[in-house]
Formats: structure tokens, sequence, C-alpha cells
């Protein structure tokens, strides 16, 4: 789920500008689903599959396009 290529270029400061971004478009989505923590982009993205009702492709796919 988590390649190597989202291991390098996501991090905090990246994440809080897409965080905003998401939660503009969601406004369902809480802080806690929307909560990075370092190295675990995987719990980030089972949650918002399931908050969304989205696949793990469209989930990251809606992360990479903000």
């Amino acid at each position: 789920m988590e390649t190597q290529e989202h291991r390098n270029t996501f991090s905090v400061s990246f994440w809080n500008y897409k965080r905003n971004k998401l939660k503009k478009q969601y406004p369902a989505l809480s802080e806690a689903d929307l909560t990075y923590e370092p190295g675990n982009l995987g719990r980030l993205v089972n949650c918002l599959c399931i908050k969304l009702g989205k696949s793990d492709n469209e989930v990251q796919e809606l992360i990479t396009q903000f």
C-alpha cells in the first residue's frame, strides 16, 4: 500500500496542506480522520477509505491530485 515514492515525498508539512484541501472538499471528515503520523501512511489511507467509501487507489489519487 505505502510505496517507496510515497514514503519519500510524504511529510507532515505536505500533509497539512493536503489535509486542509480534503477538509474543504469533505467537511464530514474529522480532525482524527485526517491525522497523519509519520511512518503510518497506511493507517491514514485505510481510515479515509472507510470514511469516504473509496478504494485505496481512489484515496491515494485524491491525496495526490491537490
